[in-house]
């Protein structure tokens, strides 16, 4: 039977679900000896635990979480060396805990030490009740590090101290040889899949609102059993860009959070009427709708917000003013409350930053809102078309639209341009957002057109929600795409196992760390293309390990984002590293 402690809180029962993930690891240790401290002698064991103690903090008379704790042996080695100390061990393993309530009671602290089996995504304590949170190489297995940190900021007391020590990753970027070696191991430790760098680690626990963080990289060359860790790794795994670190923060006085926030707060439409393009004036027609024209100092401040985005991402990467960005530079001027994305193409270390997107949303389901948004676009669809040379097929969007379209089941609407050097390769993309539209959700499905690909796409369509694409090329073509959205709950839980036969595991692990996630699906792309919407972009590009990429990162690291989308091919995780990703950022 379980020990309680005679002072202690006692844990509270959780019905949470446990964390994608947990099985493997517990599996992992339920039916493998790898305690560290059974590999050495106990002198050097208690030496070792003991001099973390000291490095965490730890004084007499702390209640203490050991989360990740194993058999026990250091949460037993500091009870007996610091007086007054309760300590609660969480390990994933009903071995471990076995073994370590065994070893509590030949210790004779049962009435200051338990531990239990648990996981410590889901911490069965109250609030506010450690003193000390520490996690000893073990945090390396969770693949939901903001989740953890914010149940640790949750059971600890102000001033608390949260401690980490674990295997890292090398700060990017890595060489030819690095990558290999850790896509090998990676693949050998699937754990090592979940490992950050010690950087990125800093920047969890910050945004979980910890502060005073001290981090240290060097504990190999600090401390021999640390050494003995890693050297233990290198000998299977050689090449494998691997750190011993730590960390250590304080929880504030103060209750501070940090949202992360990848959904946009998109505002409503209302512009000028421009073109006459007979095929746009059929389809205003079948829309109806009365322009509103409200000019105010809100507007105004928006158009100047969007605009100065436009031109701060131009001079950024030395955007070219190619056919028609200066026709979208004004219709710009005319659009009142929408918000603009601004995007960069990366192939290697080619680089193509002439793609934005304005994005209309409807908060307060007003109808008109996107008649009005619908109608603006088209006319400046039509006055980019008045150049010579260049002739859109509008076809395809007529025949989804229809005589009948109610634009109450829209739930965004957005235009994009890509301008390109030649303008036979330069694009007007329109987006459509269905919400609950079950009857145009089969009118998108009938205009795609590849049928081999339908019953895929129908398995990734929840509640008749889709967003379907209009790519509207010079040369008369147009293609339609769309865009199946899962959520958190979806892609972790009902979705799992569908995406487990369509994903390659390096592209789910990636899941973890996102809060939204699209597949495009197109006919004429070989492969189909994965939008990422992470809680952390700074993380999750750090993750993706592209020289590029970081470049373009070391401009909108220092911007007020948003949202920002990482849109990766599904042909690319076969690679050791990836090359072709699609970037676009939002600004607050």
């Amino acid at each position: 039977m379980r020990n309680h402690l005679t002072n202690s809180v006692q844990p509270l029962q959780t019905q949470a679900t446990q964390t994608s993930g947990v099985e493997d690891v517990r599996s992992l240790y339920n039916s493998n000896d790898l305690n560290f401290s059974r590999l050495v002698p106990e002198p050097i064991a208690r030496e070792h635990n003991l001099a973390l103690a000291r490095r965490i903090g730890i004084q007499p008379g702390h209640y203490i979480l050991d989360a990740g704790c194993g058999a026990g042996v250091p949460a037993i080695h500091i009870a007996q060396a610091y007086p007054g100390t309760k300590i609660e061990g969480m390990t994933v393993s009903d071995v471990e805990a076995t073994e370590a309530q065994s070893r509590i009671q030949l210790a004779n602290l049962g009435d200051r030490l338990t531990i239990q089996p648990g996981d410590f995504h889901h911490l069965p304590f109250p609030d506010g009740v450690f003193n000390v949170v520490f996690f000893n190489d073990s945090i390396k297995y969770s693949n939901q590090i903001p989740q953890v940190l914010a149940e640790v900021k949750r059971v600890l007391r102000p001033n608390g101290i949260l401690y980490i020590t674990d295997l890292f990753l090398k700060e990017p970027p890595l060489s030819p040889t690095e990558k290999s070696g850790l896509y090998k191991a990676q693949q050998a430790t699937p754990h090592l899949s979940h490992a950050t760098t010690l950087k990125m680690m800093v920047d969890y626990i910050a945004q979980a609102g910890f502060q005073s963080i001290q981090s240290n990289g060097n504990m190999a060359n600090e401390m021999p059993a640390q050494r003995f860790r890693l050297d233990s790794t290198k000998l299977t795994f050689p090449d494998a860009p691997l750190i011993y670190g730590e960390v250590k923060a304080i929880k504030a006085q103060q209750h501070q959070i940090q949202h992360f926030h990848l959904s946009s707060s998109f505002s409503n439409n209302s512009a000028l009427n421009h073109g006459q393009n007979p095929n746009v004036q059929k389809i205003k027609k079948d829309i109806a709708y009365n322009i509103i024209q409200n000019i105010d100092g809100s507007k105004e401040n928006n158009i100047k917000k969007n605009l100065r985005c436009f031109h701060e991402h131009k001079a950024a990467f030395n955007v070219e003013n190619f056919y028609p960005l200066n026709e979208f530079e004004t219709f710009l001027k005319s659009q009142e409350k929408c918000n603009m994305d601004c995007s960069c193409k990366i192939d290697s270390d080619k680089l193509h930053a002439g793609r934005f997107n304005l994005v209309y949303h409807n908060h307060l389901n007003d109808t008109k809102n996107f008649y009005i948004a619908l109608t603006d676009i088209l006319n400046f669809f039509g006055k980019v078309e008045s150049r010579a040379g260049i002739k859109l097929d509008y076809q395809p969007l007529q025949q989804f639209l229809g005589q009948d379209f109610n634009f109450k089941r829209l739930f965004r609407v957005l235009v994009g341009v890509d301008a390109k050097p030649e303008v036979s390769e330069s694009r007007l993309k329109l987006f459509v957002w269905l919400r609950d539209y079950p009857e145009k959700v089969k009118a998108a499905l009938d205009l795609y057109g590849d049928f081999s690909s339908k019953d895929e796409i129908r398995s990734l369509i929840l509640n008749d929600n889709l967003l379907l694409e209009f790519d509207f090329h010079f040369n008369n073509r147009t293609e339609v795409k769309l865009y199946p959205t899962l959520h958190r709950e979806n892609f972790l839980g009902s979705h799992r196992e569908i995406l487990g036969n369509m994903l390659p595991a390096k592209a789910l692990s990636l899941l973890e760390m996102c809060m939204q996630f699209q597949i495009g699906f197109s006919p004429s792309n070989k492969s189909n293309i994965l939008y990422f919407y992470p809680f952390n972009s700074k993380h999750f590009l750090h993750f993706i390990g592209n020289e590029m990429v970081e470049k373009v990162q070391s401009y909108y690291r220092h911007q007020p984002l948003k949202k920002v989308a990482v849109c990766i091919p599904i042909a690319e995780f076969e690679n050791y590293s990836i090359n072709k990703i699609n970037l676009y950022y939002s600004l607050s």
